[in-house]
Order: structure tokens, then C-alpha cells, then sequence
């Protein structure tokens, strides 16, 4: 929004104060050089914040990722070390049954060499006499089969015993088996989890590196933005105090040629002074649209001036009235006898409606930017209900 202004600064300052024009120059070059400088390192730092953001976040998306699978480590050597406690508590009950069984074989193996060392001792004849004793040959043969089904059953049952103790010590090495390896698949666990609590650390840094260097550019981006308003605040200052020097140095002219006004209006053709310093960029007179071909007349003439200028009045008159319209903005209209004189496209009307007014007073300010005209103030002149071509009115430039 600047360099319009400082462009038409310069234009009106060269030739108008000599003395200041080469020092205002050069600060305006000087600071212009100095934001475009401090603009191009806030783009770049711009771009290196974006970066470190994006890293940042990809940084912290690793670090979740790593933190959850640090939890499933976690439950695995929890889940692994529950397993382990169950297959022990397994194989201590199979124990215990194995010193049972084996309890039983020990008592039967006790009994049967017992009743061997009995035998040995008496011979067979408890046995012999048992049978010889029957009542009958039906009776002795019963007495025979008995006390053999009673041997056999004790031979049956230690044969029994044993294999129950053969299948138990093969389930206890099953079981112990199985706690060696679920052992094994908890160590591996416990030594991805070490690792990953390492990775951790690694990435908690690296988030941390880029949270500072993120906070650093930022602080710099503050700083660099407060210097670039600063630097725009000085550019403004500058455009104002050279425009009014050229305004205070213009009016000291203009205040001359106002007060060399004499007689009436109509007697003052050629020699009015312009109401502010500026470039007409819109005669007076007919234009031809260069799309419709239609034809318009502009009744005044446009002068681009810089936005804020004192916009003054060509003659001493009353001030017929003040008020806003589509075309022109807000404007002030003088009457000076038969004649009256428009200005318009206004930021600001300073007089009233009905107030009388000397030649050079100020009546408003050109309007800025924010104007539907840009900068710059219309003027026209009027006689009765008819337009008047202001350029022969005003002092030639």
C-alpha cells in the first residue's frame, strides 16, 4: 500500500524543497531496502517454522507409536510372567502327586517284600495248609484261585502305580519344557521393551530439540514482524513529514497567490490557484467508453493527489453545502456570486453549510486509498446550471 504513495511523494517533492529532497530519498530507499530485506526473512523463517512443525509432528507421531508399543511389550512380559507363575503351580501339583504315587509304590513294594521275607521264613506251608484245610476238592480250588487274583492284584496295582508315575514325569518335563521356553519369549520381550524405552528416549529428545528450535524461530518471527511494523510505521512517518513539508512549502506559495486575488471571481480567469498540488489523470469534458462506445461528460476534472492532501478553496464565497453523493464521493460546494465551485471525492469536509470563506481556506482533505476514486479530489466549476471547463480558470503549471 506504501509505494503508490512514496512514488508520488518523490514526483511532488523533486524541484518543490530541494534541500530535504535527497535526504528524504534516500531514507525512503533506506528503510524500503531495509523492509524488503526484513520481508524476505520472515518469508524464509516462515518456511523453516512450517518445516520444524512438520517434523515435529511426525517426531511425535513416532514417539506415540513407540510408546504404544512399549505398553504391548509391557502386557506381553505381564501376560509371559502370568503363564510362567500358572506352569509352576502346575508342575508343583504334579510333584506333589509324584511323591504320593511314589509313597504308594514304596508301601506296596514294602508289603510285597514283606510277605516274601515271611515266605522265605516259613516256607509255604501257611499257604499249603490253607489249601490242604478245604472241606472239599470245590472249596480247595476256590482257596487256589483266590490267593493267586490276590497276588496278581498287588502285581497289578504297583504295575499300575508305576505307569502313573511314568506319565506324570513325562508331563512335569512337558511343563517344565514349556516354562523354559515361555522364560525364553519373556526375556525377548523384556529386551524389546529395553530397547524401545531407549528409541523412546532418543525420540523424546529429538521432539524436544524441535519444540525449542520451533520456539526459537517463532520468538524470531515476533521479533522480525515487530521490526517490519516498525519499519512500516517509519516508512509512513517519513511519506507524512515529507508530504507536509511539500504541503507547508506548497501552501506558503499558494498563500501568496491567494492573497494576490483581487476583484471578483469572473475577473480572476487564468489566475486561481489550484485547490491542492497533484496531476489531473481525468480532463474535463466528453469520453467514449472503449467497450459500448457510449459517450459521457465529465463536468470537472480529477487530480490524484496524495490521499490525506488539504483539498482549498479557489476564492473567497459561502459555503453552499456539504454532503455525499454516489458519483463523487463526499464533496463541498462554494458559491462565489454566479459562480460556484465543486470539490469532491473528499476524506474529510472541514466547513460548514451557510459558513463564509476566504481564498486558501481549507475545506477538506483529498481522499485515500479507501475513497471509491483512489487518491485524489475532483473540482469543478459551475455557471448557474451549466458546466464550466476549470482549466482555463486555474494558473497554468
Amino acid at each position: 500500500m506504501y509505494r503508490p504513495t512514496i512514488t508520488l511523494l518523490l514526483a511532488l517533492v523533486l524541484g518543490s524543497v530541494p534541500a530535504a529532497t535527497a535526504q528524504v530519498v534516500e531514507e525512503v530507499r533506506t528503510t524500503e531496502r531495509q523492509l524488503e530485506a526484513i520481508k524476505n526473512q520472515i518469508a524464509e523463517d516462515e518456511q523453516r517454522l512450517e518445516r520444524t512443525r512438520s517434523e515435529e509432528q511426525a517426531s511425535r507421531r513416532r514417539l506415540d507409536q513407540t510408546t504404544r508399543d512399549i505398553r504391548l511389550r509391557e502386557q506381553l512380559v505381564d501376560t509371559y510372567g502370568r503363564r510362567v507363575s500358572e506352569l509352576e503351580t502346575e508342575i508343583d501339583s504334579v510333584w506333589a502327586d509324584l511323591e504320593d504315587m511314589q509313597r504308594r509304590v514304596d508301601a506296596l513294594t514294602a508289603e510285597y517284600g514283606e510277605r516274601v521275607r515271611a515266605a522265605y521264613r516259613r516256607g509255604r506251608t501257611n499257604d499249603a495248609a490253607l489249601i490242604l484245610a478245604a472241606g472239599s476238592v470245590n472249596q480247595m480250588l476256590v482257596r487256589v484261585s483266590y490267593l493267586r487274583r490276590f497276588q496278581d492284584d498287588r502285581v497289578r496295582r504297583r504295575g499300575t502305580l508305576r505307569e502313573a508315575i511314568t506319565d506324570l514325569q513325562e508331563r512335569r518335563a512337558k511343563l517344565e519344557e514349556m516354562i523354559r521356553q515361555t522364560e525364553d519369549m519373556r526375556g525377548q520381550a523384556v529386551s524389546e521393551k529395553r530397547r524401545l524405552d531407549h528409541l523412546r528416549s532418543e525420540r523424546e529428545g529429538v521432539v524436544a530439540e524441535l519444540r525449542t528450535r520451533r520456539d526459537a524461530i517463532e520468538r524470531g518471527l515476533r521479533e522480525k514482524k515487530e521490526a517490519e511494523q516498525a519499519l512500516r510505521t517509519r516508512l509512513r512517518n517519513l511519506v507524512s513529514a515529507a508530504s507536509a513539508r511539500r504541503e507547508t512549502a506548497a501552501n506558503a506559495v499558494d498563500d501568496a497567490a491567494f492573497a494576490a486575488l483581487t476583484g471578483s471571481f469572473e475577473e480572476n480567469r487564468g489566475r486561481l490557484p489550484w485547490p491542492a498540488a497533484g496531476t489531473v489523470i481525468e480532463p474535463y469534458g466528453w469520453t467514449a467508453d472503449p467497450v459500448y462506445g457510449t459517450r459521457t461528460l465529465n463536468p470537472g476534472v480529477f487530480v490524484a493527489a496524495p490521499g490525506d492532501a488539504a483539498v482549498r478553496a479557489v476564492f473567497e464565497g459561502t459555503v453552499e453545502d456539504v454532503g455525499i453523493l454516489a458519483e463523487y464521493g463526499r464533496y463541498v460546494m462554494v458559491s462565489h456570486g454566479e459562480y460556484v465551485t465543486v470539490y469532491g471525492n473528499l476524506s474529510g469536509a472541514t466547513v460548514t453549510r451557510g459558513s463564509r470563506i476566504a481564498a486558501g481556506t481549507t475545506v477538506g482533505r483529498a481522499g485515500t486509498a479507501a475513497e471509491s476514486r483512489g487518491s485524489g479530489y475532483f473540482f469543478g466549476l459551475f455557471k448557474g446550471d451549466d458546466f464550466v471547463d476549470p482549466a482555463p480558470w486555474l494558473q497554468r503549471r
